[in-house]
């Protein structure tokens, strides 16, 4: 199917708008554009000599022959000239539209807080002083609506619930904005940006706003104060559940008994754990979102006291790698890995688990980033070697 045939007024915006000086409302003596072959080809011919009749005076049209029917080239005569030819196509001015853009981000900076949303949106300032089109979400006052709302977000909220809130449809969010969010805090949020290992519910997370109610699970004998009454949570001992509220209102007593914290990043694995002395075994599955990294951070100031060690277990994958990497730099800068080595590495391949990994991907392993993690190094090079991959759950 062909594409949609367009006026010559029209067409004579478009070669206005490739330059971004005249998106300004700059116009250089003389400023002129070249008709390409595909230009000629979307022309509406029917429509052509009524048209250009209408442009006279407006702009010089050069003709490639006496009988005028193909255009060479348009020669752009004044600003004035093309307020009136937008007028004509019923549309405002681009450069009128770019300061009301530039105007309303502008004022949404003066109250932002985020330092990823203001680096965002400056860069979107700057952005239309260059680009020649504005994003469809920018023309939106309700993406600005969702921008601020973001910034306001300090604890996590439920995505529909969010959505009611700003948009006043518990679906809206999902359908309109959060590719698009998405995207945005992939490239400036300083979590998100260094992990490409995080699907879209790990990364909303990270901005507060979560699929489900969040749950903290851990097996251990954690001793908490709920209302002014202390639980121990060592007589659970398959473990404990807390719901978000819970992890909200509760805090942690000082005399912890807590000498060594091990996270595990898959259920099955976690399940498998029984209760022992002066352990913790926490399931973090996948990235810990910001209530459960609040949580371990608070974790580890109390437990200073008793010279605890940290450990996670994970995947023998870039997944794994990548979380393991996530924990220690973001939450327990102590952390040191729990079966993530070369040696558990070779003897489950050796007993046939895993599967083989593409060029690609030990590629990919071999150029991530373990900087902050050197220990990992061993198994990251034997990984990539044997281009091989191994998931937790074999050693359940």
């Amino acid at each position: 199917m062909g594409r949609e045939k367009v006026s010559i007024i029209q067409l004579v915006i478009e070669k206005f708008e490739e330059n971004s000086k005249r998106c300004q409302g700059y116009l250089v003596r003389k400023a002129s554009a070249k008709l390409r072959e595909k230009d000629i080809r979307r022309l509406d011919m029917s429509r052509l000599a009524e048209e250009a009749k209408r442009l006279e005076g407006l702009i010089n049209i050069k003709w490639t022959s006496v009988d005028k029917v193909n255009i060479d080239s348009i020669q752009f005569t004044s600003i004035k000239n093309m307020e009136e030819i937008y007028r004509m196509c019923g549309k405002v001015p681009v450069w009128e539209s770019m300061k009301q853009y530039s105007d309303r981000i502008t004022y949404t900076l003066k109250h932002i807080e985020k330092d990823w949303i203001r680096q965002y949106l400056n860069d979107l300032l700057l952005g239309l002083q260059e680009e020649k089109t504005v994003s469809k979400e920018l023309k939106s006052e309700e993406f600005f609506k969702v921008i601020d709302a973001l910034d306001k977000l300090k604890k996590p909220t439920l995505k529909r619930n969010f959505s009611v809130e700003v948009l006043n449809d518990s679906k809206a969010f999902k359908d309109k904005y959060q590719s698009f969010i998405i995207s945005i805090a992939k490239k400036y949020h300083p979590t998100i940006k260094n992990e490409d290992n995080m699907t879209d519910d790990e990364i909303l997370s990270q901005l507060y706003l979560e699929e489900h109610t969040q749950y903290f699970r851990f097996i251990g004998g954690l001793l908490l104060n709920i209302d002014g009454q202390t639980i121990n949570t060592y007589d659970w001992k398959w473990g404990v559940t807390l719901n978000s509220k819970t992890m909200q209102f509760a805090t942690l007593c000082s005399n912890q008994t807590i000498k060594k914290v091990v996270t595990i990043e898959n259920e099955a694995n976690f399940s498998n754990k029984e209760r022992e002395d002066e352990v913790l075994y926490v399931l973090t599955h996948g990235y810990p979102s910001p209530k459960e990294q609040l949580f371990l951070k608070q974790l580890v100031e109390v437990l200073k006291e008793n010279n605890a060690t940290y450990y996670h277990t994970g995947d023998l994958d870039y997944g794994g790698l990548s979380i393991y990497r996530f924990i220690k730099r973001e939450i327990i800068p102590q952390l040191q890995p729990l079966m993530m080595d070369k040696e558990t590495f070779l003897h489950y391949k050796n007993k046939g688990a895993g599967k083989p990994m593409d060029d690609k991907m030990a590629m990919k392993i071999k150029q991530m980033d373990l900087s902050n993690c050197l220990e990992l190094e061993p198994l990251r090079q034997c990984m990539v070697e044997e281009k091989w991959k191994i998931e937790q759950e074999y050693w359940v």
